[in-house]
């Protein structure tokens, strides 16, 4: 992944974090894969799909929710509460038309990158779609 972070993410990032702002990763993939990516960029905090462990070993199963679509929102909205902000109040980075649940709630939807379906939904909403 992390030969895959343009620069123009690198900024993003660094904008919001000088500007004060709670950063997060948000990824329906799990920790093994976000992390580090996280740790590259300077990010605190990942909100992504987790594996149930048992005794130290994987269990094969996901713990619900999945960070996925309305999961997403779910667990975004979790760590909000837990941190002193609202969703209603955020700011989401997405390429994926799976990320339309999220994207409808948080404040400012910001389109990077989008997928054919994405891109319809942005330009008949009007929110910003930008290439990276």
């Amino acid at each position: 992944m992390l030969p895959e972070v343009q620069q123009a993410g690198r900024r993003a990032v660094q904008q919001h974090r000088e500007a004060g702002d709670f950063v997060a990763i948000v990824t329906g993939a799990t920790r093994y894969v976000a992390e580090p990516v996280a740790a590259e960029l300077g990010i605190e905090h990942v909100i992504c799909s987790e594996l149930e462990i048992e005794g130290g070993r994987f269990t094969g199963r996901v713990v619900e929710p999945l960070c996925y679509g309305s999961g997403k929102v779910e667990r975004t909205s979790r760590i909000a509460e837990r941190h002193g902000f609202r969703l209603e109040e955020a700011v989401f980075y997405s390429d994926s038309i799976t990320d339309l649940p999220l994207l409808e709630v948080v404040h400012a939807p910001v389109v990077i990158n989008p997928d054919r379906r994405l891109r319809r939904v942005a330009q008949k909403r009007g929110w910003p779609i930008e290439t990276w």
